[in-house]
């Protein structure tokens, strides 16, 4: 509902006021109209109706004596409707600080700048907290009075959507100010306040029944029925209803009642009222689940997200807008809830205008602040205690944020450590009846659909002591099969390190399941739990506690025998696509990745729990130009995801030839796993079906009259069948959707040789226009290479060769390696680099065939030209692996290629990884030192990095540094980087000139992510610190660095190993701090426990 029609609803029926201020006008309650008595002789008691003004205004809540005392006294409030239902509805849950006016509220809300004051639906923060009906609701709430609502919220929005303007509509009609309204309602004149609502709702057609006239009458059996089932009863609806032709008060009398205006006196309000809200003041909520409790201004509405896991209790003032809030969430895995509780007060987030930490009930230490997101102001303290966050929210107006309100509400929190029953005296069952458990009384299960599995499971904690018991049983949902037991179930204990775990009592009941108990030692916390594999179920129990008796009976409850239920009724179904029976209904399309563009492929699937069974259909449906040439045999033995060689597996199969549609019946178990994968393909016209299920090998002799395979029924009208060829078709569908669909069909062996080659023999024409990068011809080679029917690709190259089908020489290049033509390979490449094609890489194809040296090695000057004129990094990489062939060694450590590599024009990392690559080769110190020279003497100029490089490739192999060079190592951090790198990719650092402190120190300065390329940058190592972190102990190096005329302090982590890093690692684990004034360590030390802290959150 948008925002203007909902308050034109509200509007009419006069449900929204705000405050007026100014001097207060003479008030004649002479006829006052508000306040009926209402009774009938099979009445005990008398019923109070009151006409209410849907405000917060101070000035409107006046009442007379008889409202205190008919509230106070009555069993049950009845009122309109519960307006607190809106409180789930987060749309309604604003507040607008300087609210402007609109035409459509020029009488209702006067023009405000902003001045301050929040505006709300009902009024302001200059008002009362409730309006006048909640005020009701709230007192009743409090004071245990039952509360009825004689209309839903939903049927009061639905009013005048559906009215348009009444064409006859008078031309003119009274308009009365706010001011003037309110005055009204305090005389009592419920009567002009009728008339007033009634003109305005006849500018519309039909409006007036719908509005008032309907509703009166369903809000009059509504109270006649209600009056009867409590002694005593308080009624108030909007003051418009009272009285008229069709009013609530004429009404009730048609029906026999006498409904009369009381003794009406003003003279003891202000003491009955104080009197009535010292008594109902506020509500105690209290959760036994969470083992919490707080004060409210009324009843929370709650909200129960994860069964148990996570809830919400919320109050709203309506009046004034503001909001309070109690979330509790129990974390049932292993996490840092000291880190959840920080990311409360995220400032990327929010702006955070006040924070501190405050200690609370039993101890506990909470974070607080005030905190600003998307203008709105809202206070928020958050703590956690066990293994359950609390965050208190208090949100509000402008008034409310700058008082002391939320902090009040948030000191009313306590910790209720009442649990009404510990014992285990309920029975739980799992969704397949297998797993029968005990818990205590108040456990809560919870079902969820995941990505790969159905999971059930149950919980019960105890929030004051921690003890949680803990059930799960997953169901595999997206056809997985497991074929191994190792480590089943570990990615259930996912949030332990595996040296907590320990695993003992395993068992393997042959033909049925795999069982085995563990225990985690997690600090001074013990977990004790078993877990259960059947095939493609799996189960695990918990228990965290220290009640022994308590922990062995809820175990001992896993090892009852697991007994499947017999399958004994079957439900026929049936879609668009197929029909068959299956166990259950349910039966779902699945959205299914289809890389195949020859094909459409659809996945229906359905789990049934009870039975541990999940079926599958897959569709696939060949385009009317596709085909396969393979054999049935091959068609319907591809389709199926046979086991691995290395997998214990028993398989029976049996092909079908004789039926109508050529059909494979398998039927897999996997003894590791007691699991069972049946089913059957088939090929019906251009369609293939795999039909399949997957259950438990226990569970087989009770499923085994399953008809879901017998009874499959595909709907396929299509009389072709997968091998019908139409050339005519297959080329129209390259002419008008491109290469791709055919490409994939001979990827995929779909088409044999034969037709290959007459593929290939299409006219020239057609190529040229069609596969101008030569991509499905290429494809054709190396399929018919593949299968040894190839012998005259280089002629074929050579007729059909163009500078734009590169696909076509890659694919001669290819074969012309597989048939050992080094000749023909030569020409074919030079051919392509005279070309100068820009797709054919022969640095990528270097690297694809560095395994292949003997052939590289025969057609080596293909690749010894790129070589000679710059080294990729990529291809510094495979040096190595060509090295090994000797001729190839020679060619590397050539002067020729020597020379070339330390050559100006390479970049400097060229010779860098050059000599590094030499070095862990064990080449001779001979080769090294050649090296060393000529990049000297390709480089007289002074470069930092060659220098500092060389100097350290000399100090490895023996050489002392002259004075001139260490001087300028001390001197120039630039050079020292590059010492440093050497030494650190080297893996034989020299630690003479430089500690280690001081290497690593300088890698990670020249490294790090925000790194500022500065000549004239320092670093000074000042200390080493072992810092305690949680249960882990780590060691950081300290240092003074300047950059950018900037001093900091950094921080690098040192490895247990105390090696250097290698290149992706140069940057790794390092912190900076910057401070205006003098640095303390102290403070930078626990500095960096935060930022470490902060990275392992976000990991």
């Amino acid at each position: 509902m948008n925002n203007n029609m909902r308050h034109f609803h509200l509007i009419i029926v006069l449900l929204i006021s705000n405050l007026l201020l100014g001097q207060r006008d003479a008030i004649d309650r002479s006829n006052y109209e508000l306040l009926w008595e209402i009774s009938r002789d099979d009445m005990s008691e008398s019923a109070y109706l009151f006409g209410t003004y849907h405000s917060n205004d101070k000035d409107i809540f006046d009442f007379p004596n008889a409202v205190y005392q008919a509230l106070d006294e009555a069993e049950a409030v009845i009122l309109e409707t519960d307006i607190s239902e809106i409180i789930l509805n987060d749309d309604y849950n604003h507040y607008f600080n300087g609210y402007q006016k609109t035409n459509l509220l020029d009488w209702i809300i006067p023009a405000r700048q902003v001045d301050k004051t929040t505006h709300t639906a009902y009024g302001s923060d200059d008002g009362r907290p409730q309006f006048i009906d909640m005020l009701f609701k709230q007192i009743a709430d409090n004071c245990g009075k039952k509360f009825y609502a004689l209309e839903t919220i939903e049927d009061q929005l639905k009013i005048g959507f559906d009215n348009e303007l009444d064409p006859n509509r008078p031309v003119k009609s009274v308009d009365l100010s706010q001011k003037q309204l309110k005055k009204l309602y305090r005389e009592g004149n419920a009567r002009a306040l009728h008339q007033y609502t009634k003109d305005a709702a006849l500018m519309y057609v039909d409006l007036y029944e719908s509005l008032i006239v309907n509703r009166n009458l369903k809000m009059t059996d509504g109270i006649d029925t209600l009056i009867h089932n409590n002694n005593s009863s308080f009624i108030a609806v909007g003051a418009a209803h009272l009285l008229g032709k069709y009013g609530i008060v004429h009404l009730l009398r048609e029906k026999g009642y006498t409904v009369k205006s009381p003794l009406i006196a003003f003279d003891k309000q202000d003491h009955l009222e104080k009197e009535l809200l010292n008594k109902c003041r506020a509500y105690q909520y209290i959760d036994e689940t969470f083992g919490a409790s707080i004060v409210f201004g009324g009843k929370p509405t709650l909200v129960d997200r994860k069964k148990g896991e996570l809830k919400y209790a919320k109050y709203i003032e309506f009046g004034q807008g503001n909001i309070y809030r109690l979330d509790m969430k129990y974390f049932n895995f292993n996490t840092d809830l000291d880190s959840v509780v920080r990311k409360y007060f995220d400032p990327e987030m929010y702006k955070i205008v006040h924070f501190d930490s405050v200690i609370i009930d039993e101890g506990v230490k909470a974070l607080q602040g005030k905190l600003i997101h998307e203008n709105n102001e809202q206070w928020l303290r958050v703590f956690h205690r066990n293994n359950i966050i609390y965050a208190i929210t208090a949100v509000g107006g402008h008034r409310f944020a700058h008082s002391n309100r939320a902090i009040s509400f948030f000191n009313t929190f306590k910790f209720s450590d009442t649990k009404k029953d510990v014992h285990l005296n309920q029975l739980v069952s799992s969704p397949s009846r297998t797993l029968n458990l005990m818990f205590p009384a108040d456990v809560h299960e919870n079902k969820i659909q995941e990505a790969y599995d159905d999971v059930w499971t149950a919980l019960w904690f105890n929030p004051s002591t921690n003890e949680k018991l803990f059930a799960a049983e997953s169901i595999m949902s997206n056809q997985s099969i497991v074929t191994k037991n190792e480590d089943f179930g570990r990615y259930l204990l996912s949030d332990y390190d595996s040296d907590e775990i320990t695993f003992y009592d395993e068992v393997h009941k042959e033909g049925a399941y795999f069982q085995k108990s563990f225990r985690i030692n997690k600090g001074s916390t013990s977990i004790f739990g078993k877990m259960r594999l059947m095939g493609n179920v799996i189960q695990i129990i918990k228990y965290e506690g220290s009640d022994e008796h308590k922990k062995d009976k809820f175990l001992s409850h896993f090892d009852k025998m697991p007994v499947f239920p017999v399958v004994q009724k079957q439900i026929a179904i049936e879609n668009d696509v197929f029909s068959t029976k299956v166990t259950r209904s349910g039966f779902k399309q699945y959205d299914v990745s289809n890389e195949k563009e020859y094909l459409n492929k659809s996945e229906y699937r359905l789990n049934d729990h009870e039975h541990s069974l999940s079926y599958r259909i897959i569709t696939k449906k060949y385009k009317k130009w596709a085909f396969s040439n393979r054999s049935i045999k091959e068609v319907l033995g591809a389709q199926i995801q046979w086991p691995a060689e290395d997998i214990q597996v028993e398989i029976d199969t049996t092909y079908d030839f004789t039926d109508t549609f050529p059909t494979l019946y398998f039927d897999i178990y996997y003894p590791l796993a007691e699991n069972r994968f049946s089913g059957k393909v088939f090929i019906q016209g251009k369609n293939i079906i795999l039909a399949s299920v997957i259950y438990p090998n226990q569970a087989q002799k009770r499923v085994e009259h399953l008809s879901f395979l017998d009874d499959l029924k595909i709907k396929n009208k299509d009389t072709s069948n997968l091998d019908d060829i139409n050339f005519g078709l297959l080329k129209n569908e390259v002419m008008i959707n491109g290469q791709k669909s055919l490409i994939q069909l001979i990827e995929d062996y779909q088409i044999n040789d034969s037709t290959l080659k007459i593929i290939l023999a299409w006219p020239n024409s057609f190529w040229k226009q069609y596969d101008r990068d030569g991509n499905i011809r290429g494809t054709i080679l190396v399929n018919l290479e593949n299968s040894n029917q190839l012998t005259d690709v280089f002629e074929f190259w050579k007729v059909n060769m163009t500078p734009e089908n590169h696909y076509l020489s890659l694919a001669t290049l290819f074969t012309l390696q597989k048939q050992n033509k080094p000749k023909e390979f030569i020409t074919v490449a030079h051919a392509i680099k005279k070309q100068k094609n820009q797709h054919v890489n022969f640095y990528a194809y270097l690297d694809i065939n560095k395994e292949k040296t003997k052939f590289l090695a025969s057609v080596w000057p293909v690749f010894s030209e790129i070589l000679s004129d710059s080294l990729a990094w990529e291809t510094s990489f495979i040096l190595p692996d060509l090295m090994e062939e000797p001729f190839l060694k020679n060619y590397f450590t050539s002067d020729t290629y020597i020379k070339a590599v330390t050559s100006k024009r390479q970049p400097e990392w060229a010779a860098f990884r050059y000599l590094e690559i030499l070095h862990k080769q064990n080449v001779s110190p001979a080769i090294m030192h050649r090296v060393l020279k000529s990049w000297k003497e390709n480089n007289q100029s002074i470069n930092k990095h060659v220098l500092g490089s060389r100097i350290a490739w000399e100090t490895i192999l023996g050489e002392k540094p002259s004075f001139k060079e260490k001087r300028l190592l001390r001197k120039n951090t630039a050079i020292a980087i590059a010492y440093a790198k050497v030494m650190a990719v080297s893996g034989t650092p020299i630690y003479e000139i430089y500690s280690y402190e001081d290497m690593i120190g300088y890698i990670a300065f020249d490294h790090y992510k925000d790194a500022y390329q500065d000549e004239n940058k320092t670093l000074s190592h000042l200390e080493n610190r072992t810092i305690q972190l949680e249960e882990k102990t780590f060691e950081f190096a300290f240092y003074e660095v300047t950059e950018n005329k900037k001093t900091y302090l950094m921080s690098r982590l040192i490895p247990k190993d105390r090696n250097l890093p290698s290149y992706g690692g140069f940057g790794a684990n390092t912190h900076f701090f910057y401070r205006n004034g003098k640095y303390n360590l102290e403070e930078i030390e626990n500095e960096l426990k935060m930022k470490i802290q902060e990275e392992r959150d976000r990991e």
